[in-house]
């Protein structure tokens, strides 16, 4: 699809607008004196009638017609297989299959109903949105590698997670209280924005706002920056205190107002919360849901506990159970055994046969048989009975305060809901304190908890979500050891990975690997330092941020306004970007891999080396660039595909065909020693090498002053508001000044020259042809012959 291109025309600029249908507007220009080549014998009496070849124009823009269509505007337009009715109706390309119908839109693989839906790279319906790596519910909620959920925000790289309360705390690497920072081991330390010494371990220092670094190979370096963050291609983006993302290869998080909301996916796993009142965790055979303080879901594999402020449902394989507290209490087991209780009236049991029933007055125990099993008649005093075969007894003194039950080697004892404890062989429970107290010991681990004051554990799972929500609380899982004294402090350490933060995350030390393979620190908002992976938030949004991994390294000051500087270097490519006070940018690009060139030589595929300067968001550029492709007539199209196809795995001209590229080669000469893929892909590159040349293109503009661009077989220049404009390419040479108040256009010795009004001025080797006013005066000289009218009235014999 084409956009229209608006000229400003005195007296038809507002028709002229109206009737620039995208699908034809093409026409509109084309059917004049402004565009094409020139006829002969066209007639120029423009806007009222103009004549060229099968080109007829009739009081423009309203009709015209040609070998592609006509146009009745603004009724009605036709060229080639692009339509327009009452435009902005309707337009559409019936070849191409898009365009409009009203408020319906398909436009290559977009298509919708405008503004209620969209469906394609980005889809909407309402304020629920998508796209292949992120989703959300406009303006609420955003989910991806990096999620927000209210102010909490959180993000992961490469399985490293980071997060914080944003502006007050932040964790990693780098780990600050207030002005105070400090690192791991004591080397680089301060007091911003007073003074700072060793930063990142670089050698830089600082003194209020100015630092400086002096480095032998790099000489002396220094300078003076928090909220606007962005980096990875738009991968990590953030804008404090309301919203950041990241949205990495394997783990996508979102998080709104400081962490406040949360939404997260790594894999399988999910992970969502709006503190304090939604929670929710989702990953195979487990989940977790709560809205505090009225519901909470809890999914095990094939159990499943649900609880809320008046009871609660227990669902497992072997079992299940109901209470409403605090008067219903009941359970139920696969193998028919249940039992019921209504505090403080009655409990009633069954196991098998036998039969137990409870009652303040008293109680009696049975089975089906006739056998009896106890007789309780002393009321709520004293109760004790056995089962028939012995493995089961119960002794109550005072019930419901103080009970002792055993079934076989498991013993349970409970005291009027402040003490209950059971015990077997392997594994016992207990719980105090109407359940702020609780401890638990099985073959794998124990745990211990007093809410709200303190929990541990060692066990493989935590007993319950309670165990994470006390002020202090420490679990070991094998040699992984986490600790946390909410809010001021937590940390996390194993063999190969130390990580601790302080003050809800603003300050943060993270190392992983002995020796580290990858470490980040910061002290936020004043710096942030990582290494070894790619850069985080913290190295973005800091007054001063750095970041080093295999191949790159980034640098900025004033959370990116005042600076900023990305490099990366790899086997294939170089790269350089930088950028200073928001406006100023410096761009660099060089590929230095062996590189196979698309068939189309202008294509960006073949651009191997590129430099750019700009100013005012690229307003000022000046741009070079360097193409490599196929020498003319080198390879057919469909060669010079099949042997890209191979080179570059993934590209766009289709699946890699080692058998096909032998052919290619062969065809011109290029025989290979053996099938290895090493011996081919040395074949192809001294191919490549042989048969392929590089050109330049540059490109200079200065907004509404002048623009300038040179390829190696093209050529253009304008001036000031684009009066004069200058175009050369191998065939044609084309020039106008005061936009088309004179006009040339040179091509193959000939010229064609139109002067407004009316005036037309042809010449070439041996000929010369002007007129004005079409026959109303015209000369022509072909050779020795000349002729032309006057008045409509012909003479001479030319």
């Amino acid at each position: 699809m084409s956009c229209p291109r608006v000229r400003t025309i005195a007296g038809v600029a507002v028709l002229a607008l109206h009737s620039a249908a995208c699908h034809t507007a093409d026409r509109l220009w084309r059917i004049s004196p402004f565009e094409g080549s020139p006829a002969s014998d066209r007639i120029n009496l423009w806007p009222l009638a103009y004549h060229n070849g099968s080109e007829i124009s009739v009081l423009w823009p309203l009709f015209d017609v040609d070998q592609r269509g006509f146009a009745l505007r603004p009724l009605m337009a036709k060229d080639g297989s692009g339509y327009s009715i009452l435009f902005p109706l309707a337009s559409f390309d019936t070849d191409a299959g898009e365009g409009w119908i009203g408020p319906f839109y398909q436009f290559e693989t977009v298509k919708g109903l405008f503004p209620l839906a969209n469906f394609g790279a980005l889809s909407w319906v309402g304020p629920v949105w998508w796209s292949e790596h992120a989703s959300g519910f406009f303006p609420l909620a955003h989910l991806g590698a990096t999620s927000y959920v209210g102010p909490v925000w959180w993000s992961t790289s490469e399985g490293a997670p980071i997060g914080g309360l944003f502006p007050l705390a932040m964790f990693g690497p780098t780990n600050y209280v207030g002005p105070v920072w400090w690192t791991a081991g004591g080397d680089s330390y301060g007091f911003f924005p007073l003074f700072g010494a060793n930063l990142f371990g670089s050698a830089v220092a600082h003194v209020g706002p100015v630092w400086w670094r002096a480095d032998e190979e790099q000489g002396f370096e220094g300078g003076l920056a928090p909220l606007f963050a962005y980096g990875n291609g738009g991968r990590r983006f953030s804008f404090l205190p309301f919203y950041s993302h990241d949205l990495g290869p394997d783990a996508r998080t979102r998080s709104v107002l400081l962490g406040l909301g949360h939404a997260s996916r790594a894999g399988e796993r999910e992970e969502s919360w709006l503190l304090p009142f939604y929670y929710h965790r989702a990953e195979p055979g487990r989940s977790d849901t709560a809205l505090l303080p009225f519901f909470w879901k809890r999914t095990r594999g094939e159990e499943s506990d649900v609880y809320t402020l008046l009871g609660n449902r227990t669902v497992d394989p072997a079992s299940s159970t109901f209470n409403v507290y605090p008067l219903w209490w009941s359970n139920g087991e696969r193998d028919g055994s249940a039992w019921k209780m209504l505090v403080p009236f009655f409990y009633y049991g069954r196991e098998a046969d036998e039969r137990t029933l409870l009652t303040p007055l008293g109680g009696r125990g049975w089975s089906t048989s006739g056998q009896e099993a106890f007789l309780n008649v002393l009321g709520p005093l004293y109760h004790h009975s056995r089962s028939v075969r012995r493995d089961e007894s119960r002794t109550a003194f005072l019930w419901p305060l103080f009970e002792r039950h055993r079934r076989g080697d498991e013993r349970t004892t409970r005291i009027a809901g402040l003490f209950s404890r059971t015990a077997s062989p392997c594994e016992s429970e207990t719980t105090y304190a109407l359940g702020l107290g609780h401890a638990r010991s099985t073959a794998s681990g124990s745990s211990h908890r007093l809410w709200p004051l303190y929990s541990w554990s060692d066990d493989e799972e935590l007993p319950g979500p309670v165990y994470s929500l006390t002020l202090y609380g420490r679990r070991s899982r094998g040699d992984t050891v986490r600790q946390r004294l909410f809010p001021f402090f937590s940390s996390e350490r194993s063999a190969d990975r130390s990580a601790w933060y302080a003050l809800l995350g603003l300050l943060h030390h993270e190392r992983e690997g002995e020796p580290a393979r990858s470490e980040s620190w910061w002290a936020w908002p004043l710096i942030s330092h990582s290494s070894g992976g790619q850069p985080g938030i913290a190295d973005w949004t800091a007054l001063v941020g750095s970041s080093r991994w295999q191949g790159g390294r980034q640098f900025q000051l004033g959370a990116s306004l005042l600076f900023a500087r990305t490099e990366e270097e790899s086997a294939k490519v170089r790269r350089a970007n930088s950028r200073a006070l928001l406006f100023f940018t410096h761009e660099e690009e060089e590929f230095v891999g062996a590189h196979v060139p698309a068939a189309e030589s202008g294509r960006p595929q073949n651009r191997i080396q590129h430099r750019s300067r700009g100013f005012l968001f690229d307003a000022f550029v000046s741009e070079r660039s360097t193409y490599h492709a196929w020498r003319e007539g080198a390879l057919r199209a469909d060669e010079a595909r099949i042997l890209r196809a191979y080179s570059v795995p993934g590209a766009r001209e289709g699946l890699p065909d080692r058998a096909a590229v032998r052919t290619v080669l062969a065809a011109h000469g290029v025989a290979c020693a053996d099938d290895e893929p090493a011996t081919l892909r040395a074949a192809l590159d001294a191919f490549t090498q042989a048969n392929t040349e590089t050109f330049e293109h540059r490109r200079v503009r200065i907004p509404l002053l002048y623009g300038h661009e040179r390829s190696e077989t093209e050529r253009s220049w304008y001036g000031p508001l684009g009066l004069v404009r200058f175009e050369q390419d191998q065939e044609h040479e084309r020039f106008s000044l005061f936009y088309y108040g004179y006009r040339s256009e040179t091509k193959a010795g000939h010229t064609s020259r139109d002067i407004f009004p009316f005036i037309t001025w042809d010449s070439g080797p041996e000929e010369t042809r002007w007129s004005f006013l079409w026959r109303m005066l015209r000369y022509e000289r072909k050779g020795e012959r000349l002729g032309g009218h006057v008045l409509f009235i012909p003479w001479g014999d030319a």
